[in-house]
């Protein structure tokens, strides 16, 4: 049987899961989306991974619930600055997609994140950008869904030497939605 090859990382463990906020119950209220005004410093979610390790991109999905105002952006990077615990995030739980396996991921994740470093800097990996006028709120049985999938793609970007993969779902002013990243995490001596 032959799997691709996103499947296989999975079956060897390397595949890991971010989710903001955490769904503890079905009651769950979203996480609060920072306005555009804080975008270099502020990801929906974001997972740093440490030097030593290397981060492949595999799947982001974000969901706006409200805007508070018209103009929506959403921006996927992979960037070469850890974005760390400096400023204000709520810690997430990063879950391995194949439960058995015994691999802990090298990262640490967070979502509702403000004021750590800058992950819009120019250095970074555009991984997915888009930009809406569309007024969420007014419209009536609207929702705005953003999902990136490297599979569809056809490639995954990979980040090493310490990196931060995060999703940033900016409105005008503070919203609120959901968001999850999924990556996969080999040793750095396996892609350099």
């Amino acid at each position: 049987i032959v799997v691709p090859w996103f499947q296989a990382l999975v079956l060897e463990g390397r595949v890991f899961q971010a989710i903001g906020p955490e769904q503890l119950t079905i009651t769950n209220t979203p996480m609060t989306l920072l306005a555009l005004s804080t975008v270099d410093t502020g990801a929906a979610i974001y997972v740093d991974v440490a030097d030593g390790t290397a981060c492949l991109p595999l799947e982001a999905y974000g969901n706006y619930q409200a805007t508070g105002a018209a103009i929506v952006q959403t921006w996927l990077v992979l960037s070469d600055t850890l974005l760390g615990s400096a400023g204000t995030e709520t810690s997430t739980s990063i879950r391995n997609l194949n439960r058995a396996a015994p691999v802990t991921s090298a990262g640490t994740a967070a979502h509702t994140a403000s004021g750590e470093a800058d992950h819009i800097s120019g250095a970074e990996i555009f991984i997915y950008q888009r930009a809406t006028s569309f007024d969420i709120d007014a419209a009536v049985g609207s929702q705005e869904v953003d999902v990136w999938k490297a599979a569809d793609q056809g490639y995954a970007p990979v980040g090493v030497d310490g990196c931060a993969y995060a999703l940033r779902l900016g409105p005008t002013t503070s919203g609120t939605g959901w968001a999850s990243l999924t990556w996969a995490e080999l040793p750095e001596s396996a892609v350099l």
